[in-house]
């Protein structure tokens, strides 16, 4: 059954609801702090979502649409600087609910009443943290009303006209107490309701009644509303002082998908596997230990530190031809930048080389200068032997590098 449509004591109401709110706002606006290591996450595929304590031991309810595909659950509290894994409980796909359990986080329950009366008019705040593509700073907490309740497909669904924004699925929709009354689950445009103007907000909510039946079904019991005088208002300010109160209570949530934890476990067991390589990275930054690694991960596996730099091989490039030259492609990633033709820096080549075996000379056929450590960034210039010339064979002046190709490339030579 859908709700009334708006009256004109309905609009008159909400104007002065909204004026009135707007004046106490500020107080509603935490601050965002750095989202250190996390901001890593923002680059990762996954879905960004909000959601929120309903146990003094980790629990959490979510849009179970933000954590549905996720492999990796991450929950963080900016304004503490914390974050941890966590996992799926339940869920409900019908309602759009989940539970999620997070190790390692405090967390401070709101207050979930079993059922809350639901009034056209009535007041409602959304809360909840905006997706990266916002670029929006702190807690969003965006006044509104009730607008029509809607009942389909046994979900217990109201609408509103609070302001949501992609990311802020599975934040809590507070009453004028401060408590829980539903979870934001989708924005309605205004094709999707008939006779609105397209200049009122209309969004979706789980009830609380929904909320209840899943913790219920987890053997999870809420916390208990606060204390309120039957029928009372305590009025707009006290939900200003319910969201600082329960700050600590609302979370960012990021589920990343299988793609990226395909990547994480294979680069995982590649550093595991390789003793070779696990010393090397350990000696990097974590910005040139990632340009290596994807040097690695691109084929060139055989490397060896040589002094001022690092040579990398691909053995898939390695290809004898007659005897005693073997062709392969290699990377020279130098610690200190060189000039390449036309006075442009570059800190690494990729070459594709011939190697004799008999005299340790080599012959370049193609060099391709980058900007970058290990292959990586844009290509500055680049030399390529001409076709119909003859390669033109050198002596290989370090020591080093004449070892590691004669040890990779001669292996097979009589």
């Amino acid at each position: 059954m859908r709700g009334k449509e708006m009256g004109s004591p309905y609009v008159t109401r909400s104007q002065r609801f909204i004026a009135h709110v707007l004046s106490t706002l500020t107080v509603l606006l935490l601050p965002l702090v750095s989202l250190g290591a996390y901001a890593a996450s923002k680059q990762s595929e996954g879905v960004y979502g909000t959601a929120f304590a309903v146990s003094a031991s980790g629990h959490l309810i979510t849009a179970y649409h933000v954590v549905k595909a996720a492999d990796r659950i991450t929950v963080f509290d900016p304004r503490q600087g914390v974050s941890g894994q966590a996992r799926l409980v339940s869920w409900s796909e019908a309602d759009d609910l989940a539970l999620i359990h997070v190790h390692g986080v405090s967390t401070k329950p709101f207050p979930v009443p079993a059922q809350v009366p639901l009034e056209e008019g009535q007041a409602v705040f959304a809360v909840g943290y905006a997706g990266p593509e916002r670029n929006a700073e702190g807690l969003q907490v965006t006044p509104g009303v009730i607008s029509g309740a809607l009942t389909a497909a046994n979900r217990l669904v109201f609408r509103h006209t609070a302001e949501v924004s992609p990311g802020r699925s599975g934040g809590p929709v507070l009453g004028e107490r401060g408590d829980v009354i539903g979870m934001v689950v989708a924005r309605m445009s205004a094709s999707q309701i008939p006779f609105t103007s397209s200049l009122v907000n209309n969004s979706l909510a789980i009830n609380t009644v929904a909320i209840m039946r899943l913790l219920a079904s987890s053997g999870l019991a809420a916390a208990s509303p606060s204390q309120q005088a039957a029928g009372s208002s305590v009025g707009v300010p006290h939900v200003g002082m319910a969201v600082e109160k329960f700050s600590g209570s609302i979370f960012k949530v990021f589920g990343s998908t299988s793609t990226e934890k395909t990547r994480l476990q294979k680069e995982q067991s590649l550093i595991t596997a390789d003793n070779g390589l696990q010393e090397m990275l350990s000696s990097m930054s974590s910005e040139m230990g990632r340009k290596f690694f994807g040097a690695y991960s691109a084929g060139f596996t055989r490397f060896t530190r040589v002094t001022g730099g690092v040579v990398m091989l691909s053995p898939k490039s390695v290809s004898r031809g007659a005897p005693p030259n073997v062709s392969a492609r290699v990377i020279v990633s130098t610690d200190e930048p060189s000039f390449a033709p036309g006075e442009v820096i570059y800190f690494s080549s990729i070459n594709d080389v011939l190697y004799s075996c008999s005299d340790s000379s080599l012959a370049l056929l193609r060099k391709e200068f980058k900007r970058e450590a290990f292959g990586v960034g844009d290509t500055v210039n680049t030399f390529r032997l001409k076709s119909g010339i003859d390669p033109s064979f050198r002596s290989v002046n370090s020591v080093e590098v004449r070892r590691f190709l004669s040890q990779e490339l001669c292996k097979d030579e009589g």
